[in-house]
């Protein structure tokens, strides 16, 4: 799947040198792939139900957001919305943050489906909101799990990993 794309791809000249220089790559990420669902398919199907959460939640976050600004919109709005702001995303991965990409392209995409630049801006505003409160939830997790770290550190003399979540609780 991804190997044949990439040999396709890899007959163009400007790209053929650079290309066959990463085809084990994508070879070995694609085997990778393919074993993960065949040696661990309940995994496999977990993520992918969570994945499909994911995407749905973002999906009704962005139907909610419309609806309590006032914004005539249904779930496939909301989807279609969605999906270009993923685009966007992709775009603005070259500037550092996506800041100012994504809250321009949430109004330029608010705009395409007649909803007002001002509602695609706070629609950008409050999912950034969220993004940098679960971002600040996970720096305070990841600040408590290492001052519990360092403490096993200086009671045992070596660093522990815990193997497991009880291990973890336990600490």
């Amino acid at each position: 799947m991804f190997s044949g794309t990439a040999r396709a791809i890899g007959r163009l000249t400007w790209i053929k040198g650079w290309l066959s220089g990463k085809q084990s790559v994508v070879q070995s990420a694609e085997r990778n792939l393919f074993d993960f669902y065949h040696e661990t398919p309940r995994a496999f199907w977990y993520g992918l139900v969570l994945n499909l959460s994911c995407h749905g939640t973002a999906i009704l976050e962005v139907y909610i957001l419309l609806l309590f600004m006032g914004a005539r919109s249904g779930l496939l709005i909301a989807l279609v919305l969605e999906s270009l702001t993923k685009l966007v995303n992709v775009v603005g991965a070259l500037n550092p943050g996506n800041v100012g990409t994504y809250e321009g392209g949430n109004m330029i995409i608010a705009r395409l489906f007649h909803i007002s630049s001002a509602a695609g801006l706070t629609m950008a505003l409050c999912r950034r909101a969220r993004i940098l409160f679960w971002a600040a939830i996970g720096a305070l997790c990841m600040t408590v799990m290492s001052k519990q770290t360092g403490q096993r550190e200086l009671v045992y003399g070596e660093a522990s990993v815990p193997t497991n979540a009880s291990d973890l609780l336990l600490s």
